[in-house]
């Protein structure tokens, strides 16, 4: 990108949708609006990162805030999934559409007028737009699954595990992994293939986020068990990802009312 905006300047570093529309040599992909800026994507990756006096310097500067990273994300094209995603870089993620993600996560794809924010005191929140009849809509729409499908994100599945039951919510890395692993084996957007890589990943997770502590309670001889911290539980109450929607849980439904029905004739 040769232009760069500001999200914290109303004038400087906006650019013009009438210059770049009719400049051949960007074509327009698409754009991040923003209260005071617009951002044009005019390639197949770019990132998005806090202003710095440093050479290496983000494709567009969002804010001056520290808690925006100087490569806070990055939004890039799948040729996988034949549409744009955005993934975290920095270490206090991001937001899409209500869901948080870290740099942990695997990105979260990016269909129009989906909701970006980045930081939190003086939170920047941009609006993802394509272009209208955007060829990249169309081809989505056209081979769609039929499936319902969801992304794996781990640290939600956590969250639910631990809220979902156990000894007043607390569960331990095997509990609370045997938990996620019978919901998510027949997802085909599962990136674990093995209950192994599963537990290697909850523990990372349980580790590194500020989500879930250890149990205080110690008991000698037990394993010692994980919970939600008090003051984030709200954030996995109403989450809907071990709905009966999930591909997981409505495989196995399936097959125990089918073996109840075999049973009983």
């Amino acid at each position: 990108m040769e232009k760069r905006g500001k999200a914290d300047s109303k004038d400087e570093g906006v650019m013009s949708s009438s210059t770049w529309v009719e400049n051949d040599r960007w074509p327009l992909l698409a754009k991040l609006v923003g209260e005071h800026c617009v951002f044009y994507v005019t390639k197949f990756s770019a990132t998005l990162g806090r202003v710095t006096s440093r050479e290496q310097t983000a494709d567009f500067l969002v804010s001056t805030d520290s808690v925006i990273s100087r490569m806070h994300a990055r939004i890039s094209y799948s040729v996988v999934e034949q549409a744009f995603e955005i993934e975290a870089l920095g270490k206090n993620g991001i937001y899409v559409n209500g869901r948080y993600i870290t740099r942990h996560n695997r990105p979260a794809l990016l269909r129009s007028q989906v909701e970006i924010i980045m930081g939190s005191q003086r939170p920047i929140v941009m609006t993802f737009s394509l272009p209208s009849a955007s060829t990249t809509e169309v081809h989505r729409r056209k081979h769609k699954q039929k499936l319902p499908t969801r992304e794996i994100n781990i640290v939600d599945r956590v969250g639910e595990a631990l809220s979902g039951g156990g000894e007043d919510g607390k569960k331990t890395v095997d509990e609370i992994t045997s938990t996620i692993w019978n919901r998510i084996f027949q997802n085909p957007k599962n990136p674990y293939r093995t209950k192994t890589s599963l537990v290697s990943g909850v523990r990372r997770v349980l580790q590194l986020n500020r989500y879930f502590m250890l149990d205080p309670v110690i008991t000698p001889g037990v394993v010692r068990k994980w919970k939600v911290c008090p003051e984030h539980t709200k954030r996995f109450e109403n989450s809907l990802s071990l709905s009966e929607n999930d591909v997981g849980v409505t495989v196995m439904s399936n097959l125990s009312s089918f073996k109840r029905q075999k049973i009983t004739t």
